[in-house]
């Protein structure tokens, strides 16, 4: 394998660690949200959105790396791995899919 494919193989598997970052990121959210009326457990939803906010962050930063820097590792074959591209930009398309929902939503009240 020349250098090239190395780097290639490297991002592709960090394209599915941050997809996974990401989804756990939001399982967390959801999951925590019953820890909100529990008084002596109050904490845990509190610590647990700072965890969200840090891990969506982290991994919208590295989505934007990932899927450029996969892009220009695969620029003469970027149709080949356009189901990587997308997979590097999942997170991308997600949050800014769910935010133009929301603009959506507030724009018809």
């Amino acid at each position: 394998m020349n250098n090239s494919a190395k780097r290639v193989k490297l991002l592709k598997r960090l394209a599915i660690i941050n997809c996974l970052l990401f989804l756990s990121a939001i399982f967390i959210n959801f999951s925590t949200n019953q820890f909100l009326y529990h008084p002596e457990l109050h904490w845990i939803f509190i610590y647990s959105k700072s965890v969200f906010m840090f891990l969506l962050i982290l991994t919208e930063i590295c989505s934007v790396i990932i899927t450029t820097m996969l892009f220009v590792a695969s620029k003469t074959h970027w149709k080949k791995n356009l189901s990587w591209l997308l997979l590097s930009a999942f997170p991308i398309i997600l949050l800014g899919s769910f935010l133009l929902f929301i603009l959506v939503i507030i724009g018809l009240q």
